[in-house]
């Protein structure tokens, strides 16, 4: 019932206890719904109707003032209960049994909806691609191309060293202060190769005019 049917409806039964003795008063006794009342018994009726409509009247009155204190209270001591109950948070995260006592229930982590994994599946692609992050795949498919060289020369051989003369040494005869140099081994001497044997010179040819001898 609302406001303003209770409120209709207690003003009419204020009016039905004012008008019963001043129009019923030659009923000695009516029966209504099966019951019996007398005129007496009618006012007292309709006057009870009454007591509970007001009662209800200053029950939502009063209910409404508590509703008003307990928003104005969330308001003002809301912070207080909020920092207490985030200090026993802090101090006993882990330990679920003494947050039980203090009647504070862990802190659950949202699941992710399956958008929000599609959109960070596509954020982790687009981060990867833009820093140039590879896998372990990638990277040993990837290898290094060292471009040809244009016109370098090519490599010259080093010539080979020239082979030291062959000659044959021979012990070198001890000087006439061999004694005072007793053993120590002359040094060998290089011989030089003999000179290679020339050719007789041929005869001179004789002057014009003259006969040769026999």
């Amino acid at each position: 019932m609302g406001n303003a049917n209770r409120s209709s409806q207690q003003d009419r039964f204020r009016k039905i206890v004012l008008a019963i003795p001043k129009y019923l008063t030659a009923l000695t006794t009516v029966i209504l719904a099966g019951a019996t009342f007398t005129v007496q018994g009618l006012v007292d009726f309709f006057n009870g109707q009454i007591a509970l409509l007001d009662a209800a009247t200053n029950a939502r009155a009063q209910l409404k003032a508590a509703v008003k204190a307990i928003k104005d209270n969330r308001t003002t001591n809301g912070p207080v209960v909020k920092g207490f109950n985030d200090l026993i948070l802090s101090m006993f995260s882990n330990q679920p049994t003494v947050l039980a006592a203090f009647g504070i229930a862990t802190r659950k982590q949202p699941a992710k909806t399956s958008e929000a994994k599609a959109l960070a599946a596509q954020r982790n692609v687009a981060t990867r691609k833009a820093r140039n992050t590879m896998g372990k795949k990638q990277r040993k498919d990837v290898k290094g191309n060292v471009p040809a060289l244009q016109g370098a020369p090519a490599p010259q051989a080093s010539p080979a060293p020239t082979p030291a003369p062959t000659g044959t040494q021979q012990p070198v005869p001890p000087g006439p202060n061999a004694d005072h140099g007793a053993g120590v081994a002359p040094s060998p001497q290089a011989v030089s190769p003999a000179p290679a044997p020339t050719a007789p010179a041929a005869p001179a040819a004789p002057a014009a005019g003259t006969t040769p001898h026999a």
